[in-house]
Order: structure tokens, then sequence, then C-alpha cells
């Protein structure tokens, strides 16, 4: 078995930018950071993502890297343009390593493009909206296209798209190319060797054969598994790892099987598949150089070692002649060997303390290099795409978003113990109270209204207080009374409503005993956090709220809390803000 190259082939490039565009399509640019020349796009959807891309690989990580404090000025340049821009989309150009993402800019539309060259070393090139190159990571020049600023970006000669082929297209490649099946299948339609010679496995042909020698259903049988490649991989996708003596050597979205007697490491996706082949790389990387490290140390100690040696040698064969001059009564020659014997050995302190630094520096020897860490996967429940608090009674409160999300609380998670509420004004979400079978105590039924107006529009208009009713899930459809329309994320309401009146606008923002962000009615948060401050609607911005808010906590908590306070982000309090406005309750 050859060891296969730690690139994704373009194949895995299909795979990936498949289940990239299902996870990221609609995400937007955080921050932006560069390690050497890969980068890593942090994306926020319903939670954060790290795209990484690099000379030959783009995926999805789930490991904490150690970051340059200063960023390249082409890392510069991607924030300074991408800052707060919508992922629109994310694509492989045909069937070459190759892939498009394309982001609109929130403040005034502008359309950016990111291509990422995934073959040899490499290539990060931001485009305008005109496909012109606004700055490439490195300038780079061949015979049919140049990529520098100013220029417009040219795609290479594109490989033959074996999805878009027809079986005489495909057959007349063939024909035209003097080599055998597999370099063919590698190199002209852009497989690789490890897909390659899997078409050539399942086709049960010789993959040394050479083209000319191929018959007519010989050709028919490659073409068939070749397409058959990219099915298995859109609709039963088995992303795996190869071991081969406790080395994972490839990576693959589908069981291959060439490697049937192989070992293989399965995976939930192909991306976690190439996160951990990737980073294992990077971490095999750091390793070498750690032992290169180790082996400059242990050649210094080696001399220096030799050096002490040389000097007690030398200082026992002097010592002879200075004894033997003396004995000769030769007083001046053996004086100056006794003065040069005393400041060598003076030098035998500096020497040994010397080997003594070494010693500590290679048992202790690290790569200047921080490893990659892995973050702790927190297991994401159904409630976590909606607005989620808990009463004081412990009841779980899932609340709407938007329209979208408030038509799929009521129609998918709502079940008819439940209990859900509504602020009476156009624009606010369902809030849910998910009973089970217990009975819900006026208090928790206080809270949730609380919650139900001050996420409402009310806020938005700057009000204090709103009426909130309560209604049971069958009181609800999308059945209007004759002559009136019920919009998407909207239901009828039938039947009695039980209101609260006049409740009042206002949420607890706290800081929870394991340092997560806590918000919701006051009573519950201010129970279950170290610190809270209480806002209310105002004009004062999101990020100058969400500040104050941090500071109210550093001064109510002990230093070593407010050490890891400090690294709670604003936009995590920030997504607590109803409206995205508000000010601190006096």
């Amino acid at each position: 078995m050859h060891k296969h190259s730690k690139a994704l082939t373009s194949f895995d490039i299909f795979a990936i930018t498949n289940e990239l565009q299902d996870k990221l399509v609609g995400a937007r640019v955080k921050k932006i950071y560069q390690k050497k020349d890969t980068f890593y796009f942090i994306l926020t959807k319903e939670g954060n993502y790290t795209l990484v891309i690099g000379a030959n690989k783009i995926y999805l990580t789930n490991y904490k890297e150690k970051f340059p404090l200063e960023p390249g000025n082409f890392c510069m340049l991607l924030r300074k343009s991408l800052a707060g821009a919508r992922l629109e989309s994310i694509t492989q150009h045909g069937l070459d390593r190759i892939v498009e993402l394309k982001f609109i800019r929130p403040k005034n539309s502008e359309i950016r493009y990111i291509i990422a060259e995934l073959f040899a070393d490499g290539n990060l090139i931001l485009l305008n909206e005109k496909f012109g190159i606004i700055a490439p990571l490195r300038r780079q020049e061949w015979k049919a296209r140049t990529i520098r600023e100013k220029l417009p970006y040219i795609y290479p000669p594109e490989t033959a798209d074996l999805r878009e082929l027809n079986f005489e297209e495909f057959s007349k490649i063939f024909s035209e190319i003097n080599s055998d099946l597999v370099r063919t299948l590698a190199s002209n339609f852009g497989m690789g060797g490890i897909y390659a010679e899997e078409v050539c496995s399942r086709a049960n042909v010789q993959k040394d054969k050479k083209n000319s020698g191929l018959s007519r259903t010989e050709l028919e049988k490659i073409y068939s598994e070749a397409k058959n490649l990219f099915k298995e991989a859109m609709e039963k996708p088995h992303p795996v790892q190869i071991i081969q003596n406790s080395e994972a050597i490839a990576v693959s979205p589908i069981k291959l099987r060439q490697f049937q007697e192989t070992e293989i490491k399965s995976f939930n996706s192909f991306g976690e598949a190439c996160d951990e082949f990737f980073v294992k790389e990077e971490i095999e990387q750091v390793s070498a150089k750690e032992e290169k490290l180790k082996e400059k140390y242990e050649r210094i100690i080696g001399r220096q070692r030799k050096n002490l040696a040389e000097i007690g040698k030398n200082l026992n064969i002097w010592k002879e002649e200075a004894d033997k001059l003396s004995a000769l009564r030769d007083f001046k020659a053996a004086a100056q060997l006794y003065d040069k014997i005393k400041k060598m050995r003076k030098k035998i302190p500096g020497v040994q303390k010397a080997i003594q630094k070494t010693t500590e520096k290679f048992s202790s020897v690290k790569s200047e290099e921080k490893l990659p860490v892995k973050k702790e996967v927190k297991e994401r429940k159904w409630f976590d795409k909606f607005r989620n608090f808990e009463t004081s009674d412990g009841f779980l409160v899932v609340c709407g978003k938007d329209a979208t999300t408030n038509e799929l609380l009521i129609k998918k998670n709502t079940e008819k113990n439940d209990i859900v509420f509504h602020a009476d004004i156009q624009g606010a979400p369902f809030c849910v109270i998910k009973t089970g079978v217990r009975q819900v105590s006026d208090s928790s039924l206080s809270e949730v209204a609380q919650i139900s107006a001050s996420y409402s529009k009310a806020w938005q208009r700057n009000l204090g207080a709103i009426d909130v009713y309560w209604v049971k899930p069958e009181q609800l459809s999308k059945t209007a009374p004759a002559g009136e329309y019920v919009a998407h994320g909207a239901f009828a309401v039938h039947g009695k409503k039980n209101y609260f009146y006049k409740v009042p606008l206002e949420i607890a923002v706290g800081i929870g005993k394991n340092f997560n962000v806590i918000a919701g009615a006051v009573n519950p948060v201010k129970n279950r956090t170290v610190a809270y401050a209480v806002i209310i609607p105002g004009d004062e911005k999101s990020k100058e709220l969400a500040e104050k808010i941090k500071g109210s906590w550093l001064r109510k908590v002990s230093k070593e809390d407010a050490e890891a306070i400090k690294s709670i982000s604003l936009e995590e309090i920030q997504r607590c803000i109803p409206a995205g406005k508000g000010r601190l309750k006096e």
C-alpha cells in the first residue's frame, strides 16, 4: 500500500464543500486569523464555527489554536474587507481543487469573493464583485494566467468533470492520452491516486493497463464506477481514516474496497475525519521539530562534556610537568605552569554550569509553536436553535426568535400539555413552557410573562409595560377568520386568553457558576448566578450596554472570578439584549 499524501483531492473537496454548504451558508464573519499560510475564519451562525483554509486543505476544526499576536498584512485586509459579511455560498469550481466563497457585506451590500486554490503551495485570493483581484496571499505567474492586484481573476485550465461527461466524451479522452488507466484517472480527471485505484478495483480492471488496450466494456465499467463514487459520497457517505502501523495515511468520505482488509476509523462527518487527520499532521511536524531541538542540545552537551574532559586531562599533564620542573629547581618555569593550572581550574565551574543549563533545556525542550487543543464539544439540544430559559421552578421555557422559529416552535416542538405565551402586540415571539405532566406555579407563569413581554416589539418601542396572555396549544391554528390572513410565524388564537396585565419589561443578564452567560426573568437569574445586572428598554447600543453589564459583574465578584469573566466575549452578552439596545436599570 502506498502512502497517501496529506492533501485533499478534487473528490475530497467535492465531498467537503457539500458538507460545508449545509453548515455555513448564512453564517457571518466574526474574525479571521492567520498562522503561517493557513487561515482560520471564525464564522457565527447559531454558534461559532472555525473554517480552516490552507495550501491543500479546507475543513471545520474543533481545535483551539494559538495565533500570532500580529497578523500579516493580507490577514488584516481580509478582516477589513469581510468584517460582519454574510457567507452566501461556498462551492467547488468544477471538479478542480478550487473553492469559491461568496460574501455580502451588510453595510453596503458589496459582494466579495475568496478563491481558495488548494493545490501546489496554495493561494488565497480576495476578489471584488466583478471578479477583479483586490489582493492575493501571494503573487503568481504562469503561462496562461497571472495572479496579481488589479488584474481579472482567471481560473486555471479546467480538469475534465466526470459528473458532466457522457460516456462518449469520457471514452474520447482516454483515446487521446498515451498513458495507463490509473494515471489517466488520477491526473486527467483530477481524482488523485487513491480514488483512481478505487475505481479500478471496483471495476475489476488492472490499474496499469494501457489506455490503448482498454475494451469498450472495460471503459463502460470504469465510467460507471467513477460516477458511483460521487453518488455514494452524496447519498451514502461513510467518512473514514485509513490506518496503517497506527498512523492515519488517508481520509475518505466513503469506505474504500481496496482497503477493506485494512484498519479504518469511522467519523460522523468527513469534516471531522479531515480535522483529526490534518491536526495529527501538525502535531507530528511540531514533534519532529522538538526531536531536532533535542538532537541539537545533545550535540552541544557532548561538546561541553568533551571540553570538560580535555580540561581535566590537561590539568593532570600540566601538574606532572610543573612538579618535575620544581624537582629540577626550575622554579620560574614551574611557577608559570602552576599559574596556568590555576587559571584553567577557574574555568571548570563555568563549563559545569553551562552543561547543567543545556541539560535542563534538553529535558524540557519544547517547540516555540503551540499545539492545537481540542475544544469541548457541547452537545446541542433541540431547543438550542431557539431562545431558551429556565424558571425558578426548573421549567424549560423555549421562545421563537423570528417568524421562522415561531412557526417551527409551535408546529413541531409544542405538545398538548404545554403553555403558550404571547405579548399582546404584533411582532412578539411565542414562548412555550414545557410542562411535562407538572403543575406550573403562579411564579413561573409570571416569569414567563416577563420574558414574553421583554423580547417583543414593545422593547424596541421603549414601552415600560405591556399586557401578555397565555393559551393552550390547541387554541392556536393557521386558520384565520373569513377575510383575514395568517402570516408566516403567526397563528390565529381561538377561545379564552388568560391575561397578565401591565407586565414590566426587564431582563436580567447574569454570569453562572460555570461562567456561562444566563438571561431571563429577574428571580431565576438572580438565584442561578454569581453576579447579574437588570436591563430595561433604552437607546444604548448593545455593545456599549454589554460593556456596562460586564463591568457591573466585575464590581460584584472576587478577583479569581473576575479573571474568568474578563475572557467572556461581549457578543455572548449582546445576544441576550432584546432588540439590540436598552439600558441598565438603576
